[in-house]
């Protein structure tokens, strides 16, 4: 291939923010095996989990759409304002995606006779058209993005309300997604002007939400009290996991607050980002067993390796 050719593709590939579409997989993955307790139907599985990719996907695409005015400023060297990947075929493939998602979602729907994946799925592509096109530069920007990653864990608990003792009580489902999404309003609230020098008052504030996302997560055994008595054998190590996790998390984001230059910044971001699916892995551990809690983590190679070629920031 030829030079040009080869920075189409990978142009493409940043485009998408590869690397990252394994932490939307590890949401809905953990969401789907701490309401049923396994991947079972494999079929109704892999359709969420398309779901989950192909609306992450084109969520990552209409971002830069919308924002090709100010990368042209700020980031000439991305995708689009390069000339790498055009316009109009960015825009194809980004609203594609956005259908494709919705469809599946449908078809989960229509397999399972339940409406709620087909809600859920629709909910989350519109959380994203409206953070990309309207309402990420704005106060309510972090906020939408909580509710995106939110409504991405209730994606994979979507078909809870079909199977009869479920593994977390609805407290408990509802508390891991509403911690996640916290989580991911503080980190896009770190982010927000991971451009250029940063202000360490927003950088406080941003790391201030990721920690108590994290909290609400850690506090799972005391939303649902019954999950002590029903995986006992787990729960020995769980206020060990999250304090560790919670300290590798913190360590770039208080590195960038002490120097918040766009390097630093950036850097932990992408380690936040990649840290969603330690989170995932750290509650199916805990709610699961350390099968499934590996099986989640194993997505950490793909974002890993990919992450090496590919800037997922």
């Amino acid at each position: 291939l030829s030079g040009r050719t080869r920075g189409r593709w990978k142009a493409w590939l940043q485009l998408l923010r590869l690397p990252n579409v394994f932490t939307a997989i590890a949401d809905v993955m953990m969401g789907f095996l701490v309401t049923r307790g396994n991947l079972d139907p494999h079929n109704w599985f892999a359709l969420i989990a398309a779901t989950s990719a192909t609306l992450y996907l084109a969520g990552m695409v209409l971002n830069d759409l919308f924002d090709v005015a100010v990368d042209t400023e700020e980031r000439p060297a991305r995708p689009i304002p390069s000339g790498f990947v055009s316009i109009a075929d960015a825009r194809v493939v980004g609203w594609g995606l956005l259908v494709t998602g919705v469809l599946c979602s449908g078809i989960v729907s229509f397999l399972s006779g339940s409406m709620w994946p087909g809600w859920i799925g629709g909910a989350l592509a519109l959380a994203i058209v409206l953070y990309d096109g309207r309402l990420k530069a704005t106060p309510l920007g972090p906020l939408l993005m909580g509710l995106c990653r939110m409504f991405n864990v209730l994606l994979g608990m979507s078909l809870a309300l079909e199977v009869p003792g479920n593994i977390l009580s609805p407290n408990g489902r509802w508390m891991v997604a509403v911690g996640i999404g916290v989580y991911a309003a503080g980190l896009t609230r770190f982010a927000r002007t991971e451009a250029k020098q940063s202000s360490r008052w927003q950088l406080v504030r941003g790391l201030t939400l990721v920690t108590v996302g994290l909290a609400l997560i850690a506090a799972l055994p005391i939303w649902d009290p019954g999950l002590s008595h029903r995986v006992p054998h787990w729960m020995s190590g769980w206020y060990v996991y999250w304090p560790i996790l919670a300290l590798i998390i913190a360590r770039r984001f208080v590195l960038a607050i002490l120097e918040p230059s766009p390097r630093r910044v950036q850097a932990a971001v992408k380690s936040g980002i990649v840290s969603l699916i330690m989170i995932d892995a750290g509650i199916c551990l805990g709610v699961c067993g350390p099968f499934w809690g590996c099986a989640v983590l194993l997505l950490l190679a793909p974002t890993l390796l990919l992450g090496l070629w590919i800037d997922s920031t």
